[in-house]
């Protein structure tokens, strides 16, 4: 019996060893379209990508290394998420961004791994060329404030997702100076305020962390105890 022991801890240990010190197979990062996950918060990912286009879509690779934080500077009724998507499909001008962000909808517009028309910077800039960029409404008939922490939560689960952290998460103002986005570098229209929405930011990323933590010691949990049964009922 107490060989039997014996061998059942040693079967653990080597099991555990083996879970804990294999390399986790990186994806490529050149291929993402989108985020892995589907929702932010409650609310769905739309992806309306644009199609091929020099004005908009001009499908220059890129590697994001920062997120821009714009906003649509567009108080109309009804300039909501879904009205900016319309917009980029009819006008002409060279403009383009990643998401736009309201008080109740995502949609992205461009792949991940593409440069958009956003920063002012040109096309050597880190702005259009390294960052992707979101749009967050400012329609009369929204909430604005919401709009901001669904933003938060979304820059929070690309900063996960691309290992980046919250000082690459700049407003359109750092590339060419422009009062953008203007609400909350004024602190205007019950906005958090910059350094608001970066802690706002920042709790969010925690909670994606712990909770990413927490399943996957779950999954581990329930891996190993799957895999020492079975080489426990070998050495019976």
């Amino acid at each position: 019996m107490r060989r039997l022991i014996n061998r059942y801890i040693i079967c653990s240990a080597i099991i555990f060893s083996l879970l804990h010190t294999t390399p986790i197979e990186e994806g490529n990062i050149e291929e993402k379209i989108g985020l892995k996950v589907e929702e932010i918060g409650n609310i769905s990912i739309t992806k309306d990508i644009l199609p091929y286009s020099k004005e908009h879509r001009p499908m220059i690779s890129m590697f994001p290394k920062y997120i821009t934080i714009h906003n649509t500077d567009n108080e109309d009724i009804g300039a909501d998420a879904n009205m900016h998507s319309r917009y980029l499909k009819m006008t002409e001008e060279y403009v383009s961004w990643h998401y736009t962000v309201d008080d109740g909808t995502i949609i992205q517009h461009l792949p991940l791994n593409e440069i958009g028309y956003h920063a002012g910077d040109g096309m050597m800039g880190d702005g259009n060329m390294h960052s992707i960029a979101i749009e967050i409404c400012e329609n009369a008939d929204g909430d604005y404030v919401q709009a901001e922490k669904n933003a938060a939560k979304l820059v929070a689960a690309l900063l996960y997702e691309y290992k980046m952290d919250i000082s690459q998460v700049v407003p359109h103002n750092h590339w060419s100076g422009k009062d953008c986005p203007h609400n909350m570098l004024s602190k205007e229209k019950g906005s958090l305020g910059w350094e608001g929405f970066r802690q706002e930011i920042s709790r969010e990323l925690s909670n994606i962390t712990l909770n990413d933590a927490k399943s996957s010691f779950e999954q581990i949990d329930a891996l190993v105890i799957k895999m020492i049964e079975k080489c426990y009922r070998k050495l019976k």
